[in-house]
């Protein structure tokens, strides 16, 4: 089985078969091969697996079916600005891009960064990319201008433990009436969650995506 084979048995079974119907989401797995982010020696059945693929160091790549879930929460596509935290291998926010977003991706391991920004250039996919804490906001010596307007969804690749931090990252960078996806709790029972924020800065009802295992972000 091929690298397009693979891919393909991946969105009709992985994604198609467990109800994902979307057809800007179901585009961009098929506009972004996976295994362009992900170690070149995997095999494609093990690139396109149902399965989290390690980056190193306890990072790892989200599932399709995570990631697919995701991209539907934050309604990614034309005229939406979202913000990644947790650039990770960039599989993610490729696949943001692919839907049409206007992607922005801070990452704290400067590696991984620089990994990210080789598969996104060749990939020819437009992501601004910063290395940097997340709680400290985008930083001012990335070379890049910080973002002029909040952002109409963020996504948290790693765990948001609390509340409290929670809040702190959609002051920060949400606006008004935007969505925050993030896998909330501690381990065993995390779940990722979409929440939207209201223009008094509360929270929305609380829209459960999957239960899983994340990493730690604060």
């Amino acid at each position: 089985m091929d690298h397009a084979a693979a891919r393909d048995r991946m969105i009709r079974h992985q994604l198609v078969a467990r109800g994902v119907r979307d057809r800007r989401v179901l585009q961009a797995f098929a506009d972004t091969p996976r295994h362009r982010f992900a170690d070149p020696g995997l095999s494609p059945a093990a690139a396109y697996a149902d399965a989290k693929l390690p980056l190193g160091d306890g990072r790892w790549t989200e599932e399709p079916i995570v990631l697919a879930r995701v991209l539907r929460a934050a309604r990614a596509g034309p005229g939406r600005r979202v913000l990644e935290l947790g650039t990770g291998g960039g599989w993610a926010a490729a696949l943001l891009a692919a839907a049409g977003a206007e992607v922005w991706s801070l990452e704290i391991d400067a590696a991984l960064s620089r990994t990210a920004r080789e598969r996104l250039d060749a990939a020819r996919h437009a992501v601004t990319l910063a290395v940097g804490d997340a709680r400290h906001g985008w930083p001012e010596t990335s070379g890049t201008a910080g973002p002029a307007e909040p952002f109409d969804a963020v996504w948290c690749s790693s765990a948001v433990e609390n509340a409290d931090a929670l809040r702190a990252i959609c002051e920060r960078y949400l606006a008004p009436g935007g969505r925050v996806v993030a896998a909330l709790g501690r381990r065993p029972d995390q779940r990722l969650s979409c929440l939207t924020v209201d223009p008094g800065g509360g929270f929305g009802p609380e829209t459960k995506l999957a239960a899983g295992r994340f990493e730690r972000l604060v």
